[in-house]
């Protein structure tokens, strides 16, 4: 026991004896470091009292006038929305400087821009494919309408009554279950319904951390002053919709579901009614309005023209079709008011946005016809909406120098030289805010 016992003494010593020699040696390579990149000062040539230091999470102590003058250099590419590149980082080793209090703003801001980037780039790439795939499924259901024969149900699955009311999933879900026979025919736009609802769920998780930031902001500002003004509107009723550009991909999701549920409605309702033994129909299309109502009244047509205009025609859709099956005089009057109404304020908007809504003028014609004649079956040149989609693809690349208009909408630009002074705002037709030291500065390409 007592060898034991000096030799844990002994090794205790030795082990000091390394820990003090290592200690040593880290103090001298501290003193030796330079804590000042302009003028190569070492650490123990300055005072600390006079020259203040920072130290950030990895280590690598630096002056402060040191470090404000590498972010003053950062600050300068700084000049307007999503002109920011990675986060201002150690010059050492790249190290997060967020957990420096004087710079945290510069680090989060840099940060937000990134993600909004890849969110909008994510977004843009993810839509474009399922919106294609919704062209296609339309026009294959057009182009075999007519050859198309449901198989014939037994008797005891015959419904005599139909009705269709309340949420669109219902309707959808008693398709698949009691009218089993035209499931061949809808398999593939229900396969890409629930892709969809997938890109759906994503872009409501993505956005979380956008929508939480802007009621933390809105919070902090109401309790400072309750009546301050943004834009001329009052702070308490600002919405989100209207003020953060990120959104938009909410707006996509959305309209692009209602489309393929409304193509899923319409084939069925057309079927329906050239069978020779058929169910009665009732058709009560007043939540599917309502949702189209809530949501343009959220928007504002001279930020979001295209989806102010489209969801202003879905709508009118909903009202037409609605008006074919209305048994009373008065509900038809009322749903022939309601989508003139609608098809009378997206006209103005397609005259308004000409370049925005193009596509969407033959959509406006098919539901005046569908007004006129009473028409359940809707049917329109896809063209204009396939070199739109293919025009946004090319956009969605996240190539090129990234820009904001006045509203605050992302775009990037190619060859910004000859376009930033001719090109307006693919989302609203406005100015493009041009930063002063454009000519000078990159702003870096996101990765998805």
């Amino acid at each position: 026991m007592v060898i034991i016992a000096h030799f844990l003494v002994a090794l205790l010593a030795t082990a000091n004896r390394a820990i003090s020699a290592v200690r040593r040696s880290w103090l001298a390579g501290i003193r030796k470091f330079a804590v000042d990149l302009a003028a190569l000062t070492k650490y123990n040539d300055i005072d600390l009292n006079v020259t203040p230091i920072l130290v950030p999470e990895c280590g690598h102590i630096q002056t402060v006038e040191s470090m404000d003058g590498q972010l003053t250099s950062y600050l300068k590419t700084m000049d307007g929305i999503f002109s920011c590149e990675d986060p201002p980082t150690c010059s050492f080793c790249r190290g997060n400087l967020g957990s420096i209090a004087r710079y945290a703003r510069v680090v989060r801001r840099s940060t937000l821009d990134l993600s909004t980037k890849k969110l909008v780039m994510w977004t843009n790439r993810t839509y474009v494919p399922l919106a294609q795939q919704l062209d296609v499924c339309e026009e294959q259901l057009a182009k075999s309408f007519d050859d198309f024969v449901p198989a014939a149900l037994p008797p005891h699955m015959r419904a005599a009554e139909m009705r269709i009311a309340g949420s669109r999933t219902h309707f959808l879900e008693a398709i698949r279950r009691d009218f089993k026979n035209y499931m061949p025919r809808y398999e593939q736009i229900f396969g890409l319904r629930n892709s969809i609802n997938l890109f759906l769920h994503r872009i409501y998780e993505d956005e979380a951390s956008f929508v939480k930031l802007f009621e933390l902001v809105r919070a902090k500002r109401m309790q400072q002053s309750p009546m301050v003004l943004v834009d001329g509107i009052p702070l308490d009723s600002m919405d989100l919709v209207s003020n953060i550009c990120q959104v938009q991909g909410d707006l996509l999701g959305v309209v692009l579901l209602l489309r393929c549920d409304l193509a899923i409605l319409t084939d069925y309702l057309a079927h329906q009614s050239q069978q020779k033994v058929r169910s009665r129909v009732h058709v009560d299309l007043s939540a599917d309005r309502k949702e189209c109502r809530e949501l343009w009244k959220k928007i504002d047509v001279r930020e979001f023209p295209r989806h102010y205009t489209e969801l202003r025609i879905l709508g009118a859709r909903f009202a037409a079709i609605e008006r074919v099956f209305a048994s009373d005089v008065e509900v038809d009057k009322a749903l022939f008011t309601e989508a003139s109404n609608c098809l009378e304020f997206a006209s103005v908007a397609l005259e308004g946005f000409p370049k925005q809504t193009r596509d969407l003028i033959q959509d406006a014609k098919m539901v005046t016809a569908m007004q006129s004649s009473k028409m359940v079956l809707y049917r329109r040149d896809m063209e204009p909406r396939k070199a739109m989609l293919a025009k946004m693809a090319i956009e969605a690349d996240g190539e090129g120098k990234w820009y904001a208009c006045e509203k605050g909408h992302p775009l990037t630009l190619h060859d910004e030289e000859n376009e930033l002074e001719k090109t307006k705002c693919p989302t609203c037709d406005g100015d493009i805010v041009i930063p002063e030291n454009a000519s000078k500065t990159t702003n870096g390409h996101a990765s998805a």
